[in-house]
C-alpha cells in the first residue's frame, strides 16, 4: 500500500518486534487484524497466534507510541467463559489488551465476507460461503441500518 498517511511494516517474528521497534514511533493508531481460524489447530497453537502475537504487538507499539489507539479485530461470541477454545482465547486476548495503558477498541464481526477472489482454507467455511453467497445482494445496505449492540463491542 502506498499512501502518505499509512506506514506499512513487513515483519516475520510476531513474538519479538525489537528489529522494527523504531517503526512504531509517533503512531496515532494501530489496527490489528491478524489472525487464523481455530479449525485444525491445537489450543496451544491457536493461543500462541491469537493471544501471544496480539499482546506482543500491542506491547511493542504502545512502548514506542504510548498515546496511540489500538484496535483489535476479534469475533462475535468471544468470552473467557465461552464453551469453545476460540471464544475463550479471543475473550482473554480482548480483556488483557483492554487493560493495557492505551486507548483500546475491540470489534467483534459476526461474519466476514470473502472478496476479490479470497478463498478460505477451511472446507466448512468454503461450503458455507458457497451456500449463502446468493444472500449477499439481499444484505447490502441492511448492515448500514443496524447499530452495534453493547454485547458486540468493547472499548476503553
Amino acid at each position: 500500500m502506498d499512501h502518505r498517511t499509512v506506514r506499512q511494516v513487513v515483519h516475520t517474528d510476531f513474538t519479538d518486534f525489537t528489529a522494527v521497534q523504531g517503526e512504531f514511533e509517533d503512531l496515532d493508531a494501530c489496527f490489528y487484524c491478524a489472525g487464523v481460524s481455530s479449525a485444525g489447530r491445537s489450543e496451544e497453537e491457536y493461543s500462541r497466534i491469537t493471544h501471544d502475537h496480539t499482546l506482543a504487538a500491542a506491547d511493542a507499539v504502545s512502548a514506542a507510541s504510548p498515546s496511540l489507539t489500538f484496535t483489535f479485530v476479534s469475533g462475535e461470541g468471544a468470552s473467557e467463559a465461552g464453551r469453545s477454545v476460540w471464544a475463550r482465547v479471543l475473550g482473554r486476548t480482548e480483556n488483557e489488551q483492554l487493560r493495557m495503558p492505551f486507548s483500546a477498541y475491540v470489534f467483534r464481526p459476526a461474519y466476514i465476507r470473502p472478496r476479490n477472489g479470497a478463498v478460505s482454507q477451511t472446507p466448512a467455511y468454503r461450503l458455507m460461503y458457497r451456500l449463502t453467497s446468493w444472500l449477499y445482494p439481499c444484505c447490502t445496505g441492511w448492515h448500514r441500518r443496524t447499530r452495534p449492540r453493547p454485547s458486540s463491542w468493547a472499548a476503553r
